[in-house]
């Protein structure tokens, strides 16, 4: 997971953002989630707020957050301001990227640059 969000880290801001979170409800752990979330000052509902934004410091916490969205079988996308950069990880275990550059890393479906 963090060979394919560390390329975020030379980007001003980045943004993750959590869908379908509810395909598979019993593989995710919500109190988890809003847990997490709130250790970093998020109150809000995650649907009413699904998305987090860094900046090319927080890549760890990018990281993390990806981390869980997988984990919990849930759609992700992380995405750059001018949208050059895209990975999105989705609920049926497959992930896409865009002008992400994975070569000798890891074997990811990739769609033009």
């Amino acid at each position: 997971m963090s060979q394919a969000t560390e390329t975020f880290g030379d980007e001003p801001l980045f943004l993750g953002r959590f869908d379908d979170w509810s395909v598979w409800p019993s593989g995710q752990r919500m109190h988890v989630f809003e847990q997490f979330r709130m250790s970093y000052g998020e109150t809000r509902r995650l649907v009413d707020s699904p998305g987090h934004l860094f900046d090319g410091t927080e890549i760890e916490d990018g990281t993390s957050f990806v981390t869980i969205a997988a984990l919990f079988l849930w759609d992700c996308y992380v995405v750059n301001p001018d949208r050059t950069k895209l990975l999105y990880l989705s609920h049926d275990e497959y992930g896409v990227t865009k002008g992400v550059n994975l070569e000798g890393r890891v074997k990811w479906l990739t769609i033009g640059s």
